[in-house]
Parts: structure tokens; C-alpha cells; sequence
């Protein structure tokens, strides 16, 4: 019964990791294509003709790159997140790990 227990404690905890791992893939793409789109609206707006750019359009391009840093610092806080909790998972699959290769868990029937 405990070796049951802890057969599907160890499997739920290995279904968590897969989904954090495929979220945090998910996001680290996402804050790369934010980066580069972050760059391309930084350059555009330096640009030695932004002098001569309708007002509109620099304000909508300051506009945009204010959400867009909103929104990666938002991710970045979710990856930091999401690798602290795999490191906390890890550590349970660790333990997890020891007491299947204890002396007292292999007595168990």
C-alpha cells in the first residue's frame, strides 16, 4: 500500500515536471521573440530620421514598447517561477529516488 502511494506520488510529480518543462519552453520562446521585437522597435525609433517621423507614429511605437516590456517582465517573473518550482520538484523526485533505494523500502511487501 505505502509502495503504491508513493509509486503514484512519483508519477504525478513526473507528470508535473512535463508540464512545467513544456511551459517554460513555451514562455522562453516567448520572451526571446519579445526581446528581438523589442530591439527591432528601439532601433526604429533611434533611427537618425526619427526627427522627421510623424509624432503619431514614435508615440505608438513608445506606446508599444512599454507594453511589450510590461509583458516580458511578466514572463520573466513566470520563468523565474516555473524554474524555482522544478528545482523544488526535483528535489522531491530526489528524495523520492532515496527511499526507493532504501533498505526500508525494499522490505516493504
Amino acid at each position: 500500500m505505502i509502495k503504491e502511494f508513493l509509486n503514484k506520488y512519483q508519477q504525478e510529480l513526473l507528470s508535473e515536471k512535463i508540464e512545467l518543462t513544456e511551459e517554460l519552453d513555451l514562455i522562453m520562446t516567448k520572451i526571446k521573440e519579445n526581446e528581438k521585437f523589442l530591439d527591432l522597435l528601439r532601433k526604429d525609433n533611434n533611427q537618425i530620421f526619427a526627427e522627421f517621423s510623424p509624432r503619431e507614429m514614435t508615440q505608438k511605437n513608445d506606446d508599444r514598447i512599454l507594453e511589450i516590456e510590461k509583458n516580458l517582465k511578466n514572463d520573466i517573473d513566470r520563468r523565474d517561477f516555473i524554474n524555482a518550482s522544478l528545482s523544488i520538484l526535483e528535489g522531491k523526485l530526489r528524495e523520492l529516488n532515496d527511499i526507493f533505494h532504501s533498505d526500508e523500502y525494499k522490505s516493504l511487501s
